[in-house]
């Protein structure tokens, strides 16, 4: 028998098996994106008080003070309020005893939900990976650049995103860009040049029944 010559091509084909092989399983995020922590549900609960939550998390890692509102701060919960990384800020029922909405307001948070919204991402890469056009507030008011309609998208249970323009060039916004108590779409051509990115989110709450019971 004689052996099978060794060719430039062989060559080229084992090296890039033993890369992908190193690289590891393709999880779907990017190097950056690796970096950001996926929220657990069920690290609030809705029959939660104050109480608990500092029994469970840690007295220093949950506080009660104000957390930002759309239009002015309100009392509330503060979770890992020292880390703006982590921070996570709880708005309270109606009878302020219990956590009803939970939001990342930090620009620096590293949370991401399991739909993988997180801090920084532009509108062209939360429509891609809505796999369809969505709709948001126009900018410029308290209830500005919202996300108010996912159009049956995969993003459909993500709730509470916000996004904020970008720092325009000489300070002025360009004219034609998305402002006031209006509906926009993410397919305006001006955003392409001019990308808001998410600059808040909401997180889950587990549900009360399926915890235990709150003193």
């Amino acid at each position: 028998m004689h052996a099978r010559p060794i060719t430039a091509i062989s060559i080229a084909l084992a090296l890039l098996a033993a890369a992908a092989a190193s690289a590891g399983p393709d999880t779907g995020k990017t190097a950056v994106e690796a970096d950001f922590q996926t929220y657990d549900a069920t690290t609030v609960r809705g029959n939660d008080t104050l109480a608990t939550l500092r029994q469970r998390l840690g007295q220093d890692h949950v506080i009660a003070g104000e957390v930002p509102g759309a239009e002015d701060t309100e009392p509330g919960w503060i979770i890992h309020p020292k880390d703006p990384k982590r921070r996570i800020y709880v708005y309270l029922d109606e009878q302020g005893k219990h956590p009803g909405t939970l939001a990342v307001r930090d620009r620096g948070s590293r949370w991401r939900t399991p739909e993988n919204v997180h801090m920084g991402l532009t509108s062209a890469e939360l429509a891609a990976r809505n796999l369809k056009p969505f709709t948001f507030t126009g900018f410029n008011w308290d209830y500005g650049g919202r996300v108010s309609d996912w159009h049956g998208g995969r993003l459909r249970h993500a709730s509470g995103v916000v996004l904020c323009p970008p720092e325009f060039p000489g300070g002025r916004q360009p004219k034609g860009y998305p402002e006031g108590d209006a509906a926009f779409t993410s397919t305006l051509p001006i955003l392409a040049r001019f990308p808001p990115k998410v600059c808040g989110f909401e997180l889950e709450i587990a549900p009360a029944a399926n915890s235990p019971a709150a003193h």
